[in-house]
């Protein structure tokens, strides 16, 4: 049984784990490829949402030359 428990002590990987680590990502994508990546701080809400689509949807589009 103490052979069992050392080659185990051995045979496993050490991991580092971090809580609470999320990022958020908003994407254009379309058939032409993908357009902008805008990272988001904090929650998406409508208006945040809104304001990534102005900022961002319409120079994504020109970059797939989708209109």
């Amino acid at each position: 049984m103490k052979l069992l428990f050392i080659t185990s002590l051995f045979s496993t990987i050490p991991t580092v784990k971090h809580g609470d680590g999320s990022i958020r990502l908003w994407v254009c994508f379309s058939a032409a490829g993908t357009g902008s990546l805008v990272g988001v701080e904090g929650k998406l809400n409508g208006a945040k949402s809104r304001g990534i689509l102005n900022e961002n949807l319409f120079s994504s589009s020109q970059d797939l030359r989708l209109g």
